[in-house]
């Protein structure tokens, strides 16, 4: 049991002075308080917190992260329908080998013909490949 206060205590006493060196250079003094050694009954002396000033300077690549951001997005959308399109067509081209092969065999428990539940995910997968671009 000490030594589970043991630890504890040493993470307290070390989670109020780690702002000091995140940035030291830079750093406030915001205010002063007491660590966590008081609540062990223990006496603590006071600290002070500091925390680092936030430089919001603009880098020579900002102008271009946007761009490129929206160019990967389209290349992994555009992958994306490619895929739903060629699974789309695959299907309408062979709807009775998906509708025995797939639908029948897992998904018996659907109410109609499985050449309607191939066709409709078949169109699903066109016309979602359409709305994604």
């Amino acid at each position: 049991m000490f030594k589970i206060q043991r630890v504890l205590f040493a993470v307290l006493a070390l989670a109020g002075n780690t702002a000091a060196f995140t940035n030291p250079g830079n750093a406030n003094v915001l205010s002063s308080h007491r660590t966590g050694l008081a609540a062990f009954g223990g006496k603590a002396k006071a600290t002070k917190i500091v925390e680092p000033e936030i430089d919001e300077d603009v880098t020579m690549f900002d102008s271009i992260a946007e761009p490129v951001g929206d160019v990967a997005v389209l290349a992994l959308r555009l992958a994306t329908c490619s895929l739903l399109v060629h699974h789309g067509f695959d299907k309408i081209q062979n709807v009775d080998g998906f509708s025995a092969n797939v639908v029948a065999k897992f998904f018996g428990f659907l109410p109609g013909p499985p050449s309607f539940w191939t066709l409709s995910a078949a169109a699903t997968q066109v016309a979602g490949a359409g709305l994604l671009t």
